[in-house]
């Protein structure tokens, strides 16, 4: 083989491992680029829940159509806080628990605040086509809380139906809504998280549709649904007669009106 035949080989043999290297140090770069964009996804996801963000923020966030109020943890598409139509509001006189329910809900979402640590892992893993981002999280036991107040404004509802009849349903219900808010003011210690973190996870896919659904059900781990510890399984599993109770001792403290318990003092 002839010397010039050899430096050929040479130099083609030196091109393409240049070649790779070049691809290679791209590939690498375009995935800590992707890495990068995820972990500023989580970050701002967990700054919009707690910043009172809007619907349609969260919704562009996390790239989906629509988001239900109750996995909104603050502001004014949470579930706390919506509202009749301003018609409504003043037809209905509703004023006094609209300036009420404000006042709750600020307690409420101070707490959320207050109770909120998240912090995210270092390292991921690749779980078939998804990257996974570990993070550890401390949450107000706000799914529980939520859960509370359903059953609570359901019963309240249901006991002023049968005493009164029905005139406007959406206005009965809120007004049951901004009442058991009022109930379970007093109530809210037992939501706190005392130190107890769990684990968390958000999966990135190859689509971003199937991205999208991790970050949406990532939303209900920050309201505390991977909770179960014995203060929150007690909560769950007492959560009928504890209604009945939370109702009776509102009546007998005069916190709530015994001949019209959608009434607030």
């Amino acid at each position: 083989m002839s010397k010039k035949r050899n430096i050929k080989i040479g130099i083609i043999t030196i091109c393409i491992a240049f070649i790779f290297m070049i691809v290679a140090l791209l590939l690498f770069s375009k995935n800590q680029d992707i890495s990068m964009k995820m972990k500023d996804k989580i970050a701002q996801v967990n700054n919009l829940v707690i910043s009172s963000a809007t619907k349609e923020e969260l919704a562009t966030a996390i790239n989906v159509d629509d988001i239900n109020s109750l996995s909104i943890m603050t502001g004014e598409d949470s579930y706390m806080r919506l509202l009749p139509s301003k018609n409504k509001i003043d037809e209905y006189n509703l004023q006094k628990y609209q300036k009420e329910q404000d006042s709750l809900a600020t307690i409420v979402e101070k707490l959320i605040k207050d109770n909120f640590v998240f912090e995210l892992e270092k390292k991921t893993a690749k779980i078939n086509d998804a990257t996974v981002y570990y993070g550890v999280l401390k949450a107000f036991y706000q799914m529980t809380y939520l859960q509370d107040l359903q059953e609570l404004q359901r019963v309240l509802f249901e006991e002023y139906k049968l005493s009164n009849g029905i005139t406007d349903e959406e206005v009965e219900q809120y007004k049951a809504k901004v009442v058991a808010m009022k109930i379970l003011n007093e109530k809210l210690n037992q939501y706190k998280n005392n130190d107890q973190y769990c684990g968390a996870a958000v999966y990135q896919y190859e689509d971003e549709e199937s991205t999208s659904m991790s970050l949406l059900s990532y939303l209900n781990l920050l309201q505390g649904i991977n909770f179960h510890n014995e203060d929150v399984e007690e909560l769950e599993n007492t959560r009928e007669e504890r209604i009945t109770k939370y109702i009776e001792e509102a009546k007998k403290n005069n916190l709530i009106d015994t001949s019209n318990v959608l009434n607030i003092k």
